[in-house]
């Protein structure tokens, strides 16, 4: 079988790969489901909606938006039923880490790259501030 696609599209889809390892159908799987999750409530418990993300004692209420920029370009992310999504591609994001590797191409702290607005909040701060002592230490991007 064969499917067509546009050469923008396999560009966004192979940005996607999280590894060596991944398929595009994989990165297809991934975005269908995070797709249904937002669409249909999935992984809600007890009918209703995850009231925030938490990693390593920093907690991000639904509605908290991240931002980061790299080589001039800013990104922006935000918490949806207590997941990370990054708003540029839709896909679901498991730690800040992971979602500043997919934009730079390499190891980066996330607690240093990723600053954070939460609901109620007006101005913006670095996500690993909000971590309990020892958290964030090293900064790990080239700008």
């Amino acid at each position: 079988m064969q499917i067509d696609i546009s050469f923008q599209n396999w560009q966004r889809l192979t940005g996607l790969l999280e590894n060596e390892r991944d398929t595009l159908d994989k990165v297809i799987e991934r975005l269908m489901a995070d797709h249904a999750a937002l669409h249909s409530r999935k992984g809600v418990r007890g009918g209703h909606v995850a009231p925030e993300l938490a990693w390593k004692g920093v907690s991000l209420p639904n509605g908290s938006l991240l931002r980061a920029t790299f080589k001039g370009k800013t990104y922006f992310a935000e918490i949806i039923e207590g997941r990370w999504f990054d708003r540029e591609s839709g896909s679901r994001r498991t730690s800040p880490s992971q979602a500043a590797r997919m934009i730079t191409g390499s190891a980066t702290n996330g607690w240093l790259f990723w600053e954070v607005q939460r609901p109620g909040e007006a101005g913006w701060c670095r996500l690993g501030s909000l971590r309990p002592a020892g958290g964030a230490r090293r900064q790990n991007r080239s700008a």
